[in-house]
């Protein structure tokens, strides 16, 4: 009787649980694909569990044996009711997975995403005397020297892009202390030659801020060794220099201070680290303006480092 029993709990729950499955299933025609495969293993799974089953059934209509044979059969029918029983739970978790909603492509674009902000600026107080008195110079104040604002955007481990704006100065200057008065010389008639006076014109009022596209590159990084970014993007020597000078956020290194050199500009770049990461290299092929100065030139210029 207790034979019976189990064959007949054990087919209860192989139909219950094919129902379950092809439900699953048509729920996710266009999931993803684990899921699918979770729900075809459990389909294969209940099919030979029905097989051993109807064998059961068919045994049980012959005459037995033996008590061994009974137990054997007995043992077979155990087992197909724990196997159809982790077949049903299969079913349904795979049924709940595939019915767990995606994750929009909005916020997967959002991850893959980064805003970074950085400004270098000045807050001081500066009192100061020259024989006795107070300078022109006295005061306190607060100065922006430097501000970027950077958008990094990763397709895949290969190609990122990034965008890097740049918020500094158009004309004047950026001072720790009070602007002072330079003088102009206006001619004071169309004679020649013809006498001249000094007239002091405030630079305070000629500074403005000027708002600057410093990087826009896409990159393929094909390896550590060997990345390639096209578009305005850091250059060989300043940014590599900044890195080990550390006091970037006091003031920037000689070469872009006094001109001779800048940090960025429009071109193709590649540079990379060796095996190790004990020598890095860069090479730019870039218009030679600066990323502020945009320009069709005769020729192109070359920019290159090997560091150790």
């Amino acid at each position: 009787m207790r034979l019976h029993s189990t064959i007949a709990v054990a087919a209860l729950v192989v139909s219950l649980a094919a129902p379950g499955v092809a439900s699953a299933k048509a729920r996710v025609r266009d999931a993803a694909p684990s899921a699918l495969d979770e729900l075809r293993q459990a389909e294969d799974q209940i099919a030979q569990l029905r097989a051993e089953v109807n064998e059961l059934k068919a045994r049980m209509s012959q005459p037995v044996a033996s008590q061994a044979d009974v137990q054997a059969v007995s043992a077979k029918a155990d087992q197909a009711l724990a196997a159809a029983a982790a077949a049903n739970t299969t079913a349904i978790a795979a049924k709940a997975k595939a019915e767990k909603p995606g994750v929009p492509e909005a916020v997967k674009w959002a991850a893959a995403t980064q805003i970074s902000g950085r400004m270098y600026f000045n807050a001081s107080n500066i009192s100061q005397k020259a024989n006795g008195v107070p300078t022109a110079a006295n005061g306190t104040g607060f100065n922006i020297k430097r501000m970027y604002l950077g958008v990094d955007h990763k397709f895949d481990d290969t190609f990122s892009m990034n965008v890097t704006t740049d918020i500094s100065n158009v004309i004047g200057q950026t001072s720790n202390g009070n602007f002072a008065a330079p003088s102009v010389t206006v001619p004071a008639c169309a004679a020649t030659p013809c006498p001249a006076t000094a007239v002091n014109v405030s630079n305070a009022a000629l500074v403005g801020r000027g708002f600057y596209v410093k990087k826009a590159y896409v990159q393929a990084k094909i390896n550590p060794a060997l990345i390639v970014r096209l578009g305005a993007a850091d250059l060989p020597w300043v940014p590599y220099v900044e890195g080990q000078y550390g006091y970037r956020h006091i003031e920037n290194i000689m070469v872009d201070r006094l001109s001779f050199g800048t940090s960025a500009d429009w071109g193709i770049h590649v540079l990379g680290d060796l095996p190790g990461k004990v020598i890095s290299y860069q090479v730019s092929v870039i218009n030679g303006g600066g990323y502020r100065n945009v320009k069709v030139t005769k020729g192109v210029d070359v920019e290159g480092r090997i560091s150790a």
